[in-house]
């Protein structure tokens, strides 16, 4: 079995800040199309991981914090609607036998964001400079999270370094610019019946 390398603290917050800078640079992309991008940060006094609230079935409040997407984010001619994007940069994985290219999606960070995409309309933005000059695509492409579901794509899962991880091969992946053109839907604040949520 791989061991996972020990994660140190100057690791950890190297890791940080590559993440806060292309968070930024995403931020940016939004607003020179004429949207904009507010961060989600912590809850106050639930330490440095972005939060959002919403309902739980068991909980005896009704209540629970789950861990959120990096930005909230619009964009024009989208009904104001305001959808949420997860912000990773990351390496393509080739295929050596069949050239395919692929990323690797730790399996809590999924459902992270399955989570969130319950209330919100969802999006994982990945910045991978090494797809530049690959035709179709370019350093940032994006899926909606909805398109994760088990019921619309069968994803490949491994355990890679001691992590269930899911293999995402990039045609589920679209560049960053289509997403301008998808038509978001409001969703009703309230239903009447509350999303039943799985708990880990």
């Amino acid at each position: 079995m791989i061991e996972r390398p020990i994660m140190t603290n100057r690791n950890f917050q190297r890791r940080l800040a590559i993440g806060k800078h292309f968070e930024n640079e995403l931020a940016e992309i939004f607003a020179l199309w004429g949207g904009s991008a507010m961060f989600v940060v912590a809850a106050p006094g639930m330490g440095d991981t972005p939060r959002f609230t919403g309902p739980h079935p068991t909980h005896e409040g009704g209540s629970a914090d789950y861990v959120a997407p990096d930005l909230l984010f619009t964009l024009p001619n989208q009904s104001r609607a305001a959808c949420l994007a997860q912000v990773k940069r990351k390496t393509p994985q080739i295929d050596p036998k069949k050239g395919e290219i692929s990323f690797l999606l730790d399996e809590k960070e999924l459902y992270r964001m399955q989570l969130a995409a319950l209330f919100h309309k969802v999006f994982f933005v990945i910045h991978s400079p090494e797809l530049e000059h690959l035709e179709g695509y370019g350093s940032w492409i994006y899926v909606d999270v909805d398109d994760l579901r088990e019921e619309r794509n069968c994803l490949i899962r491994k355990i890679i370094l001691a992590k269930p991880t899911f293999i995402l091969p990039l045609p589920l992946f679209k560049p960053l610019i289509e997403l301008r053109k998808v038509p978001i839907e409001r969703r009703p604040a309230n239903t009447d019946a509350p999303p039943t949520l799985k708990v880990v």
